[in-house]
């Protein structure tokens, strides 16, 4: 149908009685149970990452794409871990028990790029970051009702092309020649065929 114009929209407001029911105990957090020690020490731990984070660790020379790898996965770690306490703190097991998984994910790309003296790891995470941003930008824009929905009404569509554009030149880098086929015939990013493997790798049964 037709697209209504500003001129065509009209604002109205509506009263109703809207039942309600707070089965989350809001006014009694879980943070008010258990140890009080337990949820000092997880936001200490997660505290102490964010100090080493903030305090901007040098990128060695020698190692500069592993250090810059690392750091990110720093940063997505105690992102996830404070999401973790502050789920839990609100009695959230379930969302909470999910981004688990994420940690643990974290956990075995941080070990198995830091272990690998040769850099092929962490350039293999990097180069898969940019293939999927690439790739979800071509899917955007290819997708005629998100195209000319969501991006054209929101005048979106030069920048996510500049962005699309922007991910296939960091990937056509010469620092991802010795890599970049493999990761784009790689169903995971570290090449193992799955996540178990993946965890095996680094000692994880």
């Amino acid at each position: 149908g037709e697209r209504m114009t500003d001129e065509q929209l009209r604002s109205f407001q509506m009263n109703a009685a809207i039942p309600s029911a707070d089965l989350f105990f809001r006014a009694q957090p879980a943070e008010n149970e258990g140890p009080a020690e337990a949820w000092r020490l997880a936001r200490t731990v997660i505290d102490y990452g964010c100090a080493l984070f903030a305090s901007k660790l040098s990128l060695r020379e020698d190692r500069l794409i592993r250090d810059a790898v690392l750091a990110a996965l720093l940063r997505r770690t105690l992102v996830t871990a404070e999401g973790i306490v502050t789920l839990l703190s609100h009695g959230l097991v379930e969302p909470a028990l999910a981004l688990t998984r994420t940690l643990l994910d974290l956990y075995t790309s941080f070990r198995l790029i830091e272990r690998d003296d040769t850099d092929r790891m962490a350039k293999r995470l990097a180069a898969f970051h940019y293939l999927a941003y690439q790739e979800h930008g071509q899917d955007m824009l290819s997708n005629r009702p998100t195209r000319e929905g969501v991006l054209r009404t929101s005048g979106r569509v030069p920048e996510v092309i500049e962005v699309a554009k922007s991910y296939s030149r960091h990937l056509e880098s010469p620092a991802f020649d010795e890599i970049r086929a493999e990761v784009k015939g790689s169903k995971y990013w570290h090449g193992f065929s799955s996540a178990e493997e993946a965890l095996r790798a680094v000692g994880q049964e």
